[in-house]
């Protein structure tokens, strides 16, 4: 079912290592050893040091206060970066917390980039403080270096999505990106301490 559709008591008795493999189902290494879906604040207490990319997925807008009060209860305005596909969403989660760093929406995206083609992205304010982009969109090239360098013009950090491959992440890595979205970021981690090390 539909995350949207259940209560955190019934997320919290469902297995969330159930099918986490690392070897293409062959095993299943964390099934049945109690790991359940932790509520944000659980992770906010537990991990106060830590930065957070959080995206707010299909809830209604009406979400944004509750979820800003949690993030100053917290003092992580400074550590948090918020991201949705929905307009609305993002719309009142700025309204409800303007100290927090948020990504841009589609639309907003498109309007960079398109500029940016003309020589104009200098004209563009963005209300955003991040690209979180794929490589590719609307038939168009997005993680270009030129598009990188007009991006970091506007004091925007660029975070494409979602490199997994590692010859990928090697060669993402090398356009000077700011960060990357992967779901392997030991893999990430090792091409960045080869990197540093000569």
């Amino acid at each position: 079912g539909y995350i949207r559709d259940m209560t955190l008591a019934e997320l919290q008795q469902l297995d969330a290592g159930y099918t986490f493999s690392t070897d293409d189902g062959k095993t299943f290494p964390y099934r049945g050893q109690g790991i359940t879906v932790p509520a944000l604040e659980e992770l906010f207490q537990k991990y106060p040091d830590l930065h957070y990319g959080i995206e707010i997925k299909q809830t209604p807008p009406e979400v944004a206060m509750p979820f800003c009060a949690l993030i100053r209860k917290y003092n992580l305005q400074n550590k948090v970066l918020v991201s949705s596909f929905r307009k609305d969403n993002m719309d009142a989660f700025r309204r409800e917390c303007p100290e927090v760093a948020t990504s841009a929406v589609e639309d907003e995206v498109r309007l960079l980039f398109f500029t940016h083609l003309v020589g104009l992205h200098g004209l563009v304010t963005p209300a955003y403080q991040s690209l979180q982009i794929p490589e590719r969109g609307g038939g168009f090239e997005l993680l270009t270096p030129q598009f990188i360098a007009a991006a970091h013009s506007r004091g925007l950090q660029v975070q494409p999505w979602t490199i997994n491959d590692e010859a990928d992440l090697r060669r993402i890595t090398a356009l000077g990106v700011d960060g990357i979205n992967t779901d392997f970021p030991d893999r990430l981690l090792n091409i960045l301490k080869e990197v540093k090390e000569p």
